[in-house]
């Protein structure tokens, strides 16, 4: 966009600090129209172009903020307000890859799907589905208390927990209280072949990172763990 291009050339990264440097540069413009010489156009019409030049300050500047807030929002999901770990953003976990490398620690990761989620949005409604993944996101979240542990959204139902620092079986023990603590809610789910309420499955990976290994193989591993869990039966912990 124009002005990101802008404010990455005069080094201004920062929102307010963009959002004063267009205040400025409309200010500037304004009073430049608004003092044009009386010689050159009459009194009312000098009131006018002010005025329609202050109404093309605001629509820019509203533009700006809008234009801000759909980038910054589009990596949150407006639903669970948690942040998008999209098929091709790999910086997330590759941050924690590399963490893990120095520290020479296990990384694990966690895919949490929905078990027939689709079916729960047919019975009771898109508004329902919605209530049902802000509950099924606090759960996660409350289940997931340790500081260093990050949960994000991956897709439409499906979530991804990063646990640095976490070996196997720690990994397991968590991925376990996360599908109890949600089959727990006792939310009605008709739809479901797998149980009345809602469930999850989830599929773990585990990996200490060494020069054969990267992070797009644990992401591998721990989706290859999801479908197989989906495949056989839900509701499970498969690692």
């Amino acid at each position: 966009m124009l002005f990101n291009r802008m404010f990455s050339l005069l080094g201004i990264s920062s929102f307010k600090g963009r959002l004063r440097f267009l205040f400025i540069l409309l200010a500037i413009i304004f009073i430049i129209i608004a003092t044009i010489p009386f010689n050159y156009i009459g009194k009312n019409q000098l009131r006018k172009n002010a005025a329609e030049s202050l109404d093309q300050m605001m629509n820019v500047q509203q533009v700006f903020i809008d234009s801000w807030f759909e980038e910054k929002l589009s990596d949150i999901h407006a639903v669970s307000e948690l942040p998008a770990l999209r098929d091709d953003d790999l910086s997330r976990i590759e941050k924690e890859w590399n963490r893990a490398r120095k520290s020479k620690n296990p990384l694990s990761l966690l895919m949490i799907d929905i078990d027939h989620f689709k079916a729960y949005n047919d019975t009771y409604g898109h508004q329902e589905g919605d209530e049902c993944l802000i509950k099924v996101t606090t759960s996660i979240r409350n289940t997931v208390n340790n500081p260093g542990d990050m949960v994000y959204r991956y897709g439409g139902e499906e979530f991804t927990v990063i646990l640095p620092e976490t070996n196997k079986q720690d990994a397991k023990v968590i991925a376990e209280n996360i599908r109890k603590n949600i089959e727990d809610l006792c939310i009605p789910h008709e739809g479901s072949k797998v149980s009345d309420v809602v469930t999850v499955s989830i599929g773990l990976a585990t990996l200490t990172p060494t020069e054969d290994k990267n992070a797009k193989q644990l992401i591998e591993l721990a989706d290859n763990a999801l479908y197989e869990v989906k495949s056989i039966s839900r509701n499970r912990v498969c690692v």
